[in-house]
């Protein structure tokens, strides 16, 4: 249970029994999908927090966001901190956090660009491929930390 609140937290266990931060950890802006989704903030602007990840996560992502919605369920739910690497190129296959016209970000599965835009998939059949044209790839998916229960 403990190492399990660790997780959540990105620390070791010995860092909080301890207290005490370890070598080699950093701190990475984290942005809420949900509360972008629809309003005129993007990445560029101010973070709502920042949250410690291991050197490896830093190395791999240089941003964090907390995904919204269920279009990406079953593999990813809402709350989940995404770990992207800003301005990284994506390969089809690969997740990504997109800016679409109206501004909004979302998360989806990154599937070619074709003459009338980026070709976006939901992992929620419930939602429906959709192709975005004048869309913006904003980063790449690194890696998944699951949040915490009733986030």
């Amino acid at each position: 249970m403990v190492q399990r609140l660790a997780d959540i937290l990105g620390v070791s266990f010995e860092e909080l029994a301890s207290g005490r931060k370890a070598a080699g950890a950093r701190e990475l802006p984290v942005w809420d999908l949900g509360r972008i989704a629809g309003a005129a903030e993007t990445l560029a602007d101010a973070p709502i927090e920042t949250i410690r990840v291991t050197t490896d996560e830093a190395d791999q992502a240089d941003a964090v966001v907390i995904l919204a919605g269920d279009s990406m369920e079953p593999l990813f739910l809402p709350g989940d901190l995404l770990g992207i690497k800003q301005g990284a190129t994506a390969a089809p296959g690969d997740y990504v956090v997109v800016r679409l016209p109206t501004g909004e970000l979302a998360f989806r599965r990154f599937g070619g660009i074709t003459a009338q835009g980026i070709v976006l998939a939901a992992l929620n059949p419930r939602h429906q491929p959709m192709i975005a044209p004048r869309a913006e790839i904003v980063g790449v998916y690194r890696w998944l930390r699951r949040s915490a229960p009733g986030r």
